[in-house]
């Protein structure tokens, strides 16, 4: 289970808090908070999604992906299934697909495929349940894949038509010309922009067009830099370790998430909430990204 360490929500005037049910909220310690309402947004309320270390790593490029930054934390893969069931789309980078082929961007793959998650296969119902009780369209949200260049690994698990996931690209005309070319049978290209994607004109859409109020974004920092560079990212959900990672921390393979001369969280970052895990070995901090000019 988590505490409560650290909440704002008072000086958040636009917040909102979305009931959990009682199993997810006694483990969570607390409801679900969104920085915004969604409802009052003409774009969806994007939300990405971090882990890192105590050092600020979120990468390890010999060895890619949050794994090994969690290092198996439960805290982290209970945080990223709740965030995946509320979604309604989730999005991702190219690098992101390149480096994890085999992940599936659901709630039932954290279950299925991560060991920390063994002995709470009942909470995976529950989660049905609140994203049921939510309203959301399907089972699974869709997953978009954001790309100027178009190079997407196609061959990729959840491109297979068991992955029980609907996928679309999003992309600029020379990304869809790129697509044609290497898998002109792939047809869920949506287009904004000429030569790069015009991501203000591709989030209106989603909102507007498929309905997309809470979009749910897991991609690298370069796809997430673009996004906060135009103040078009509203939440994020930072997971801090309180240890190191495990491998090789030379500077040439190691990818810090924030600039910032520690490393750390920007000082102007305003928090919503922060909750540390029961072993006190992860912190979770949700925070408003509106106060961060840069990642």
């Amino acid at each position: 289970s988590m505490r409560v360490v650290e909440d704002h929500k008072r000086e958040f005037l636009d917040s909102r808090a979305v009931e959990l049910p009682p199993a997810l909220k006694e483990i969570w310690g607390g409801d679900f908070e969104l920085v915004v309402d969604p409802q009052k947004l003409d774009m969806p309320l994007v939300c990405a999604n971090f882990v890192v270390s105590r050092e600020g790593i979120f990468n390890l490029r010999k060895n890619p992906g949050g794994a090994q930054i969690s290092q198996g934390n439960r805290a982290d893969a209970f945080g990223m299934a709740l965030l995946r069931s509320y979604a309604d789309a989730v999005m991702v980078g190219p690098g992101t697909l390149a480096g994890e082929p085999a992940h599936i961007w659901n709630t039932d793959y954290i279950f299925d495929k991560f060991s920390q998650m063994r002995g709470l296969e009942n909470l995976r119902g529950e989660f049905a349940v609140f994203r049921e009780a939510q309203g959301k369209k399907a089972k699974n949200p869709p997953t978009f894949f954001m790309t100027n260049s178009g190079k997407i690994d196609f061959d990729a698990a959840i491109f297979k038509l068991d992955s029980g996931v609907e996928t679309h690209v999003v992309t600029g005309e020379r990304g869809k010309a790129a697509i044609r070319t290497a898998n002109p049978a792939y047809k869920n290209v949506l287009v904004f922009g000429q030569d790069g994607l015009d991501e203000r004109a591709m989030l209106q859409y989603l909102r507007r067009e498929m309905g997309v109020e809470f979009l749910l974004h897991e991609g690298g920092r370069g796809v997430i830099d673009a996004l906060v560079r135009k103040s078009l990212v509203a939440k994020f959900q930072l997971t801090r370790m309180s240890s190191s990672p495990r491998g090789d921390l030379n500077p040439d393979n190691t990818q810090y998430l924030f600039e910032t001369s520690d490393h750390q969280m920007p000082q102007e970052a305003k928090v919503l909430s922060s909750r540390v895990d029961a072993t006190q070995n992860a912190t979770i901090t949700t925070f408003d990204t509106r106060w961060v000019s840069r990642m």
